[in-house]
């Protein structure tokens, strides 16, 4: 029997996939990015990846957001997708090319989504902070925002959401990494 860490990895992991809208085009790509850095938005997008890998058929790409770019769907057929351990779990690893501005150009951002939907049932991307993923957040299915709710507070969170000009309603889901106890009101405590 899988330990309880697991198990609730692998919960969070069925909530997610029950949460995206069905496609007809492709496979799906969630954004995984957090309010600030330091949150814990690597870990929790290795954690689902390997989650998602072990309970869905089809292929699932772990991605940086440095291979989002526009040359991505020339790469991704070319030695950039890496097989990991995980059976049907790939991962993509930086691009070294990729610019710091290339999350805002949205034509090679739908190019890079496009190619991720067309190789993967999933995508998963450990993105940037929030007010740094650009046109991402237009292009995804979700957006699943890690929030370490020890350190940061609802200020930080909101003054974030506003910066990347994204509404709280169009964050899919929530992850608490390290909540406190008692849970604070202001996610859904007492």
């Amino acid at each position: 029997m899988k330990n309880p860490d697991s198990l609730l990895a692998a919960r969070l992991a069925l909530a997610m996939l029950e949460k995206l809208p069905v496609r007809n085009d492709g496979g799906h790509v969630v954004l995984v990015t957090s309010a600030v850095a330091g949150e814990g938005k690597s870990f929790v997008s290795r954690m689902l990846a390997h989650e998602s890998a072990q309970s869905t058929l089809g292929d699932i790409g772990m991605v940086s957001t440095g291979f989002i770019d526009a040359t991505m769907g020339t790469r991704l057929v070319d030695t950039s997708v890496h097989a990991t351990q995980t059976p049907h779990l790939f991962y993509i690893p930086v691009s070294q090319e990729q610019r710091p501005d290339e999350l805002y150009n949205a034509a090679a951002v739908a190019a890079g989504i496009v190619a991720l939907r067309t190789r993967f049932r999933l995508s998963l991307i450990d993105g940037p902070v929030i007010a740094n993923c650009g046109a991402l957040l237009a292009r995804v299915d979700a957006v699943l925002l890690v929030v370490d709710s020890v350190r940061t507070s609802p200020q930080k969170v909101r003054r974030a959401l506003r910066e990347a000009a994204i509404a709280p309603t169009d964050i899919t889901g929530v992850v608490l990494n390290r909540a406190p106890q008692p849970l604070p009101s202001w996610i859904g405590g007492d």
